[in-house]
């Protein structure tokens, strides 16, 4: 699960005495600890009604903004845009920010351009290569 993998890049080793839990992730429930220490250092905010839907997939859009946010880099949307991103987007500041790091280059086109498609889901391999990136591993 991606939340796991972005809850060990961040190297958050610290207990939590107290989690401000979604409705949705009972103690229980497997990654309730990560998933805890993400909302805890303000990296994931959930969805209306206090909820986190732990099993639904996540995008390149939302996943660029949980590693722009573990990054703790500030925001440099300087260095341009995707096509596929306008100024207006959901989660503009943070993809261009991670293109301007160097931490995502997007999706090569047959024209020679790039493409970020924030409305894809992401692979394994793709979360792999960004959060390496992201760490300098």
């Amino acid at each position: 699960m991606f939340y796991l993998f972005i809850s060990f890049s961040l190297s958050v080793n610290a207990q939590l005495d107290q989690c401000d839990r979604f409705l949705d992730v009972p103690e229980s429930y497997e990654f309730y600890g990560y998933i805890c220490k993400l909302r805890h250092y303000g990296v994931v905010e959930g969805y209306p009604g206090n909820v986190y839907k732990p099993e639904n997939y996540v995008t390149r859009g939302e996943m660029s903004k949980f590693i722009f946010l573990g990054s703790s880099s500030p925001a440099n949307t300087t260095c341009g845009d995707f096509p596929d991103v306008p100024y207006n987007a959901p989660f503009y500041t943070e993809i261009t920010s991670l293109k301007c790091l160097n931490i995502v280059s997007g999706c090569p086109q047959i024209d020679g351009s790039f493409l970020y498609k924030p409305n894809n889901n992401v692979t394994r391999g793709e979360m792999a290569k960004f959060i390496v990136i992201a760490r300098g591993w």
